[in-house]
Parts: C-alpha cells; sequence; structure tokens
C-alpha cells in the first residue's frame, strides 16, 4: 500500500515501479563552452538518468551511460522534499566526464530532474508530473565528450605526501588522460612559494595538509572561489566562509602511547611539561599538522601561554622527528614512550604493533579536528581541469580512498567513517574556526623563536 508520504508526494503508487527516464543531452557545445577539446573521432555516449520510487514516498536517481549504470552515494530524493530546492547528487564519472544528477519539487508537485556535466548544467526535465501512475519516457540523443588524449594539464603543489595521496592523483590521472605534474613538498613551504610566486606560479591545485595554509592563501588573495555545486559538497564548517578551499578529509589530533610504558597517559597535552615526562616525548615541529595545531593552541590559549608550553617541551627534552610516521615507529620500537601525531599514522602499522592512539585535551588544542584541502589557484591556467580533480576528491571514490587507504574521516557524501575509527561525533574538538588557523608566518616564527625551527 502506499504510504502517506507518497501519496503527498504526488506519486499514487501501489507498489515498487522504477522509472527510467532518458533526458535530451546535446553535450558537445556545452563541453566546448567549458574548455574541453572535440575531437572527430571522440567517443561518444548517451546519457540516462534512472529514477526509481520507493514505497516510503522517497526517489532513488542514478545515471546510465551506454548501458553502464552510475549509482552515486548521494542519490536519494526525500518523500517530502522542499520546494524549489536543488537537490545533487554526488559525482560519477564517464570517459573522463565527472555526471550529476539535479532533482527540483515544484510548487505543482511534480519534480524536474536533470543533469550536470563538469559542474555545467546541461539539461533539464520534468519526469514525474504530480499524480502520474505510469512510466514515462523522453528519448535521448547523444552526448559527445572529449577523449583522453584532448586532456590537457594539471599542476598540483601537494603538501600531501606521495606515499599517501599518490594512488589517488595516479587513479584520477589513468581515468581522466589529464596530464598530471605533482610537486609534493611541506605543506607551509608550498604555500609560501605560491606566495611569493604569484601570479607567476605554474600551479593549478594547491592540496594542503591543513585547514592554516589553505586559509592563509585564501586570506593573500590567491585562491579562487568555488563554484556552488562543489561546495555543497561539503559541510560548511570544513571550507572556507567565501569558498576559496574546501576540506577533502578529516583527521583528529592524538598522543601515540605505548600502554605498556604509558598505563596512565595524560589528560591534556600540557601534561607532558611535567617531570615525569622528561626525554619519553617526541614531535615533529616540520610537520604541516603539528604546525596547525600550534596556531590552534595560540588561537585558544594566546601567545604567551603557547610560548611557555613550547619552551617546557624544549626543556623536557623532547625528541625531535622529521616526520609522525617515524614516532609511531619508535614508540613500538620503545625509543619513544609518546608522540604527538595525527590518529592514522598508527594505522598504517600491522594491528598488533604495540601503540595506541590516546585522545586528550577534550574542548582544547589537543582535540584539534583538522582537514586536509584543496584550492583552485586564482593564476591556474586550467580551470577546468582544477575543478574536475577537486570533483574527484570529493566523489564517493574519493571519500571512499580517504575512508579505507589513509583512514582518514570523509567529509563529503554519504560515506560512512572506517569503524575502526571513534566517529567525529563522539570526539570534543575545541569550538574553533578553521579559517582562524591562517596566521601560519606567526606560528613559524614563534617555533623559530623558541628554537624548535632553525
Amino acid at each position: 500500500m502506499p504510504t502517506s508520504d507518497s501519496r503527498a508526494a504526488g506519486l499514487r503508487l501501489p507498489r515498487l515501479l522504477v522509472a527510467l527516464i532518458t533526458l535530451t543531452a546535446l553535450l558537445a557545445g556545452s563541453f566546448a563552452a567549458l574548455g574541453l577539446a572535440s575531437a572527430q573521432n571522440a567517443p561518444t555516449f548517451d546519457v540516462r538518468v534512472r529514477a526509481q520510487l520507493h514505497e516510503d514516498g522517497r526517489i532513488e536517481f542514478g545515471l546510465r551511460a551506454d548501458g553502464e549504470v552510475l549509482t552515486p552515494s548521494r542519490r536519494f530524493l526525500p518523500a517530502e522534499p522542499r520546494i524549489g530546492r536543488v537537490y545533487v547528487s554526488t559525482v560519477v564519472e564517464k570517459l573522463g566526464v565527472q555526471l550529476q544528477v539535479i532533482a527540483i519539487r515544484r510548487a505543482d508537485g511534480s519534480t524536474e530532474f536533470g543533469i550536470r556535466a563538469d559542474g555545467e548544467t546541461v539539461l533539464r526535465g520534468q519526469i514525474f508530473p504530480a499524480g502520474t501512475r505510469e512510466l514515462r519516457w523522453l528519448q535521448s540523443s547523444v552526448a559527445t565528450v572529449a577523449s583522453p588524449e584532448d586532456a590537457g594539464d594539471l599542476v598540483i603543489y601537494s603538501g600531501r605526501g606521495e606515499s599517501l595521496v599518490g594512488g589517488l592523483i595516479d587513479r584520477f590521472e589513468e581515468q581522466t588522460g589529464i596530464d598530471v605534474k605533482v610537486r609534493y613538498g611541506n605543506t607551509a613551504a608550498l604555500a609560501i612559494a605560491i606566495s611569493e610566486e604569484g601570479s607567476r606560479s605554474p600551479a593549478d591545485v594547491y592540496y594542503g595538509q591543513d585547514a592554516g595554509a589553505l586559509s592563509f592563501l585564501a586570506e593573500e588573495a590567491l585562491a579562487a572561489q568555488l563554484p556552488p555545486d562543489i561546495r555543497a559538497m561539503v559541510d560548511r564548517n570544513f571550507q572556507d566562509d567565501d569558498g576559496r578551499w574546501i576540506a577533502t578529509s578529516g583527521r583528529a589530533r592524538v598522543l601515540i602511547i605505548s600502554p605498556d610504558r604509558v598505563p596512565n597517559p595524560p589528560d591534556s597535552v600540557f601534561d607532558l611539561v611535567d617531570p615525569e615526562w622528561k626525554g619519553r616525548i617526541g614531535w615533529a615541529p616540520t610537520n604541516g599538522s603539528f604546525q596547525a595545531f600550534v596556531t590552534a593552541m595560540r588561537q585558544i590559549h594566546g601567545d604567551a601561554a603557547t610560548e611557555e608550553w613550547l619552551r617546557g617541551m624544549i626543556a623536557n627534552d623532547v625528541k625531535v622527528f622529521p616526520k609522525n610516521t617515524p614516532q609511531v615507529q619508535a614508540v613500538g620500537d620503545g625509543e619513544l614512550d609518546i608522540g604527538l601525531v595525527n590518529h592514522y599514522y598508527l594505522f598504517r602499522f600491522d594491528d598488533d604493533w604495540p601503540a595506541a592512539n590516546h585522545f586528550t585535551d577534550s574542548g582544547n588544542a589537543g582535540a584539534l579536528i583538522n582537514v586536509a584541502g584543496v584550492a583552485m589557484l586564482e593564476g591556474s591556467s586550467n580551470r577546468a581541469n582544477a575543478l574536475r580533480f577537486i570533483r574527484f576528491l570529493l566523489s564517493a571514490e574519493g571519500q571512499t580512498y580517504f575512508r579505507d587507504q589513509t583512514n582518514e574521516y570523509p567529509v563529503a557524501s554519504e560515506i560512512d567513517a572506517n569503524p575502526r575509527l571513534i566517529p567525529l561525533d563522539e570526539l570534543n574538538p575545541p569550538s574553533l574556526a578553521l579559517t582562524s588557523l591562517s596566521d601560519l608566518d606567526g606560528t613559524l616564527e614563534l617555533l623559530r623563536k623558541v628554537g624548535a625551527l632553525e
């Protein structure tokens, strides 16, 4: 029997029906407008919207391209959708073109669907008139897409290590045919390099390890505003207020400890300056995530308290590491008892590795939830490809990669977090806007002042 929700939606169907609606999509001109080259022998495909009415009144939608079913992870129209609101699916890819379904409920109760290709709305078409009882079909025409050899170039400055994201970038290059060149390096150093290069920078995309460096570029007016469809894919708490950068994954600050040698770990990072921990602790002061953590401490506790803590750590013979992974290694090897890292580094090791994550400082800097994210640069000469890359990172494929391969928290789509992780809503990070972490220069200056950096 139909539910009250389905009757309210004007879809009076006695049982589950599947409506496959073919939408006219002459895309060649649209792709040309997006800067995608069109070759005489370029592959073509038909684009169709798949819409399935559920008994609870929701409509599930997806795409069919040349017979291949493309299923986005966010794909449901509520039983009682808000009139006039645009509902957008997550991205699916076909022959290097990033496709999305759009759906709008009209005031008369009808539902209108359409297609976006690389962020451009190429067609809208009503597929569920109010009160309809039968399938209705619209005939499709062929959509022309660019062949991979015509896909162009993309230059990425990546503060994320190749071991973390190189595999995902390779996937993007293989799927799109775009010639991707990546400059890997330190997150802060690359952000400063872009600032110094200015309009001469060859970079199209900055892929940062933390929100501080991303916000620095936004404040320097070096990051371009992202389009609304990309911004809609991620919670507002995980993006710049003006849309000049957006998060791709999240991570929590933790202490990596030896459960055997530290049976009663400290409740706060501020406790690490106590004599009990002298010579037993480690940090990686050149790491971007550590620098963002120090910036958060400055914002919450002030520069004076942060400087006092840094000097106390140095006086307590903190061991210096080049990166986070060696700290986890040292804890397991018995060379270190406590390190300051992000949560996911532990998961690079075997399950029986003798180390554990310890969460501290509820509501304060030690409990910071930071993000990795991307910005398209104002001077980019490959904007279409830059946006394609950003949409790929936020697609179901990209978010699943972060969940399963890097053990980070997804920030977009309806991808559940890795079950090995404590859910984000069970953590208690500080009430601190990530955009407030932009004073990278001030943090670097403080770290040099106390001798933590050269």
